[in-house]
């Protein structure tokens, strides 16, 4: 049997290998050279377990036993990921699991598989011991995983592996090839049904059901043997107990019956037919085809061992079809190998192939194909061998990414869903021209590194490590490169009063994927207090940032910053926001003086003292950032009397912080400077 790797997604993978010669025992048609293709065509009983040694394989089988790694006694283990194809040798064949029994834990899986990967069934803490349940591939393969965890192993499973090639009426009959000595192989009639044409043979304990069929192109020879028989260990291995065939001569629509075989040797006895043997002249002519039909005694379905031959035969014939090809998708070979005494040869199926009737015809198939080898002596003896046309395929339809990067920055393409067994290559897609090494599937995502300068696009060549087949994927990674980060607009700072805030707004742009903003502060722009990420406030991640209330003066700056590949970070100007705490400098007026006005009192004001003007004097007064100021009275003092006083107002000047200039003054001053009033008494006259 041939052993072929299987990918983790389920999917055959061709390597080269030399398949061991499978005799499928056919024969063509004599006139037409038309190829028939069979229910089931087997070499041999496999015992197949699932376990290391066979994880990742391809079985070619149509009749095997396939267990878990236990067999048929013991447990799987512990811990196991394991997979195996089954795969039909024939273009029109499938594969039919029939489950026997079925003992999982939980946590532990065995999945089934169909020919496109698509899932079937899965088994999962499952105890079933099924009737010859039975899952069939809608192409030519079926694939299994197992997989278990640490819990306890159970039994496992049992599962039969069978072809069925669907040979349920004459017109789908099997060739069979005759051989000089009894060349067995092992068939079925799992599922047959009753053939329509040409109805009950008329046995004595048999109805035909469950029938499939076989025909013989008759060689020139004086006589030819038909033998069916049970498969060893019948009771066991679901080989037919008991079978019946009818022999027929024509064609598949038009058939003659000849006679019919119930047991051997006497009727009742639970045994197959006896050999037939067919005499040249009495029961055939050359190139006549001979019709066998055969089913199981009360509907019995099963395996059972076939062969056809004749010690007339030369015995010298061999057909060698050659080893296994491998080709690339669109590719050729040649095909076929060295056969002796073969006089003439046909191979089937036809497509792609360049001449059906050659010995070395070359194959062009679009898919993995199965070619059978028949071959004719001079005596119209014949022998069959085949071989399969691999064709790699390569998957083209993965994703890639279409990432961006600064300048300058190292871009990481990802590949997703990677083959195992496949190379890599990305490629500039102006030219092709290879960028960085290739890097090999893992079945998983893998990642292609650029460093394009500019905005570049690039396409991806897949090649089959083992094959070195080739293909583009359709997918294309455009890597668009974009310019550092730079500011635009810096930051500025202001002069506020104790207490206040101030909002700062920066302006970038570039980097990607996005620019991230941090603010910082210090107390003498860095000199001894280092900066530090800003506290307190609002927006200190973000383009604007406003401070929390401040009582003494602060320096800031921002971080802007891209993570993309090879952005770089950049730092603003530092500003800074100034809390003003120097008060009004300048001048009180002058008080006016000389002013004629009696004293009162303490507490008021000599006629004609001036009221204090505060916007008058406030004008002589001036802020340090050019704010307004603003004259405030605080004590008005009068002093003195008639013959002096003094008025003294006492101000402060405040900016809009509030930082005030105290203790100012402005003094006015007069004196009472008005002579009295009044007449002189009258003098006395006449004084003598």
């Amino acid at each position: 049997m041939a052993y072929r790797n299987l990918d983790n997604k389920h999917k055959t993978v061709p390597i080269t290998l030399k398949l061991s010669v499978i005799r499928f025992l056919r024969l063509l048609l004599a006139a037409g050279f038309v190829m028939f293709i069979g229910r089931t065509d087997l070499s041999s009983q496999e015992t197949i377990l699932l376990d290391a040694s066979t994880n990742g394989q391809i079985r070619e089988t149509c009749f095997a036993n396939f267990y878990d790694s236990g067999g048929s006694s013991g447990s799987y283990g512990y811990n196991q990921d394991y997979s195996i194809t089954f795969i039909s040798p024939y273009a029109e064949g499938y594969i039919k699991a029939i489950l026997k029994y079925i003992w999982i834990n939980q946590k532990d899986t065995l999945f089934v598989f169909d020919s496109d990967g698509s899932t079937i069934a899965h088994y999962t803490y499952t105890l079933l011991t099924p009737d010859d349940i039975s899952i069939k591939s809608s192409g030519r393969s079926l694939s299994f995983r197992f997989v278990s965890s640490d819990n306890i192993p159970w039994v496992g499973w049992k599962i039969r592996i069978a072809c069925d090639l669907s040979n349920d009426e004459p017109c789908g009959a099997i060739t069979l090839p005759v051989t000089k000595t009894c060349e067995t192989s092992t068939f079925n009639n799992l599922n047959a049904t009753r053939s329509a044409y040409p109805g009950d043979p008329g046995c004595f304990f048999s109805d035909g059901a469950h029938d499939v069929w076989f025909k013989i192109i008759a060689p020139d020879v004086p006589d030819f043997t038909a033998e069916i028989s049970r498969i060893s260990n019948y009771k066991k291995e679901g080989g037919i107990k008991d079978g019946a065939f009818a022999i027929y001569k024509g064609t598949c629509s038009s058939l003659s019956f000849m006679y019919c075989d119930d047991d051997y040797p006497v009727p009742r006895n639970e045994n197959f037919p006896g050999p037939a043997t067919f005499t040249r002249g009495t029961h055939y002519n050359a190139g006549d085809t001979i019709f066998i039909r055969f089913w199981g005694w009360g509907n019995e379905e099963g395996f059972f061992n076939i062969c056809v031959y004749s010690d007339h035969c030369s015995g010298a014939l061999a057909v060698d079809a050659g080893p296994d090809k491998s080709i690339c998708s669109g590719g050729s070979a040649v095909i076929g190998g060295s056969s002796v005494s073969a006089v003439s040869f046909l191979w089937t199926p036809s497509s792609g192939l360049s001449d059906i009737r050659v010995e070395h015809p070359t194959a062009s198939p679009s898919e993995t194909m199965p070619y059978r080898l028949i071959g004719l002596d001079s005596d119209g003896c014949s022998d069959i061998d085949n071989l399969i046309v691999f064709v790699t395929k390569l998957r083209t339809d993965m994703t890639v990414s279409d990432p961006s990067i600064c300048e300058g920055g190292i871009a990481s393409i990802i590949l997703s869903d990677s083959e195992k067994g496949v190379s890599y290559q990305l490629r500039d897609d102006s030219n092709d021209s290879p960028v960085g090494t290739p890097v090999v599937g893992t079945g998983k995502n893998i990642i292609l590194l650029s460093s394009p300068v500019t905005t570049t696009t690039y396409n991806v060549l897949a090649t089959n490590l083992s094959t070195l087949c080739s293909a583009e994927l359709t997918d294309k990674a455009v890597v668009t490169v974009v310019p550092d980060p730079a500011i635009m607009t810096q930051p500025s700072g202001d002069l506020i009063c104790s207490g206040e805030t101030h909002t700062m707004s920066v302006t970038a742009t570039g980097g990607i994927p996005s620019l991230t903003y941090q603010w910082e502060e210090s107390d003498d722009n860095g000199v001894s207090d280092a900066w530090a990420n800003a506290v307190g406030g609002t927006g200190s991640a973000t383009a604007t940032y406003t401070t929390p209330a401040l009582t003494a003066t602060r320096y800031y700056r921002v971080v802007i910053s891209a993570t993309g590949a090879g952005c770089g970070t950049i730092i603003s100007n530092s500003v800074a926001v100034t809390v003003d705490r120097t008060a009004p400098t300048g001048t009180a007026p002058a008080g006016t003086t000389g002013i004629n006005a009696c004293y009162v009192d303490a507490v008021t004001l000599p006629a004609g003292t001036p009221a204090f003007d505060p916007v008058a004097t406030a004008a002589g007064y001036s802020d340090n950032n050019g704010g307004a100021v603003t004259a405030t009275l605080i004590n008005t003092q009068v002093s003195g009397n008639n013959c002096g006083w003094i008025v003294t107002y006492t101000f402060k000047v405040s900016d809009e912080c509030g930082n005030a200039l105290t203790g100012q003054t402005i003094v006015h001053s007069g004196r009472d400077q008005t002579p009295p009033t009044g007449t002189a008494p009258s003098g006395t006259t006449g004084v003598n």
